[in-house]
């Protein structure tokens, strides 16, 4: 499954399925497939590390699959299904993602987040070689609270506690892990930049 999806995810191949799909009628199921997919690589109860890797790798792939399909069709596309309306991404991307120039509350999307669990990511993030554990990680709770752990890292930028040569090699080692991680970040920034004034913005 995972050499299927990597071969589908190159721009033209990925929009050619797409278009297919929504010609036909069948996008949202199509989302829906993948939103189960998603749903199932979240965490596991037992794994090895190799199984672990490719499990990370399901997760990371198919949750920047769905959010293609919900910035070019709409987040309806993915949300709206019965049968996936209360999974970790149709929840997210409800909550967290802008749409249309409507940008969603900052303090709602961290409304999930877990202080213990953001304080065991900001030292993942601070570390300057880290090994990113896959073994037995629920993926959903850390897209929850990285962006937590990023406002902190930012709050300490803002106080001069942090340099901005750190906070870059902070982001480049976030950017170097999962891609749905900069993605969650991402979406929270645009969120949480646009709640504020002109002069806030530029420092966050």
């Amino acid at each position: 499954l995972l050499g299927v999806l990597c071969h589908m995810t190159p721009s033209k191949s990925f929009e050619l399925i797409l278009s297919a799909a929504n010609a036909t009628g069948n996008l949202q199921n199509f989302a829906t497939k993948l939103i189960l997919f998603n749903e199932f690589n979240k965490h596991s109860t037992g794994e090895a590390g190799k199984a672990s890797q490719t499990r990370a790798r399901l997760f990371d792939i198919t949750f920047l699959m769905l959010c293609h399909i919900a910035q070019h069709y709409g987040i309806e596309t993915v949300a709206s299904s019965p049968e996936t309306r209360e999974s970790f991404f149709a929840t997210w991307v409800t909550e967290c993602l802008a749409e249309g120039g409507k940008y969603k509350s900052p303090d709602t999307m961290m409304k999930h987040s877990d202080v213990s669990k953001v304080d065991v990511l900001l030292t993942q993030f601070t570390n300057p070689e880290p090994e990113f554990k896959t073994s037995l990680v629920k993926w959903h709770e850390i897209c929850i609270n990285a962006p937590l752990a990023i406002k902190e890292i930012l709050l300490a930028w803002e106080y001069g506690s942090l340099s901005t040569d750190r906070v870059k090699l902070i982001l480049d080692n976030v950017k170097s892990q999962m891609c749905c991680l900069p993605v969650c970040i991402s979406a929270w920034l645009c969120n949480y930049i646009n709640m504020l004034h002109h002069e806030e913005r530029l420092k966050p």
